[in-house]
């Protein structure tokens, strides 16, 4: 919903689920401060994710927290720790 441009929803639906791992709420408020153009606050939310404890992540998950990381980096010009996250997310693409 996020990327169809309907953040308002979005937000709606992920509040009405109830999702207390704090990594998973810190992604989607990352999504939603990114989708407002906010990507200093994204990359601080995402950094946390990364910078704590993955275990017991699934590596889809984590993937998808490095691709956005990378993302973001770019659009704030952050080009040294966007090259950090393309390598570190390439430890996460194919594991189960």
């Amino acid at each position: 919903l996020i990327d169809n441009n309907m953040a308002d929803k979005a937000t709606v639906l992920y509040d009405a689920l109830h999702i207390s791992n704090s990594s998973y709420r810190s992604h989607f408020n990352a999504r939603i401060a990114a989708y407002k153009l906010n990507y200093d606050r994204a990359k601080s939310l995402l950094f946390e994710i990364v910078n704590g404890n993955l275990e017991g992540l699934p590596y889809p998950f984590v993937f998808s927290v490095y691709s956005d990381l990378e993302r973001y980096c770019k659009a704030t010009e952050d080009y040294e720790n966007a090259y950090r996250c393309a390598v570190e997310k390439r430890k996460f693409e194919y594991k189960k």
